[in-house]
């Protein structure tokens, strides 16, 4: 698993917890202008995207809604991520 990419997913997700992001969204939050307007690029991008959320998903730390495309963070995993992240900036310093 890409952890660097499933933590910025996660930190975005948990820092607008009441908002429902479309792959689309989470790719430009995460991937901001990576794809220099290449469609072949841009398709990658939100491929490697959408791998990490059904992973996340599977992991139970986020819920999809196929019917919607809209990914949001799990009420009860949003707490013990965000502990998880900070413990690892703080080690990471």
């Amino acid at each position: 698993m890409d952890e660097n990419l499933s933590d910025l997913i996660l930190a975005i997700l948990s820092e607008n917890f009441d908002k429902h992001f479309t792959l689309e969204e989470l790719t430009s939050l995460v991937r901001p202008s990576a794809d220099n307007g290449n469609p072949d690029v841009h398709r990658l991008n939100q491929a490697e995207v959408l791998d990490q959320l059904l992973i996340l998903d599977d992991q139970g730390l986020l819920e999809l809604n196929p019917d919607t495309d809209r990914s949001c963070m799990r009420e009860e995993s949003s707490n013990k991520k965000i502990t998880q992240l900070q413990i690892s900036a703080k080690n990471a310093k």
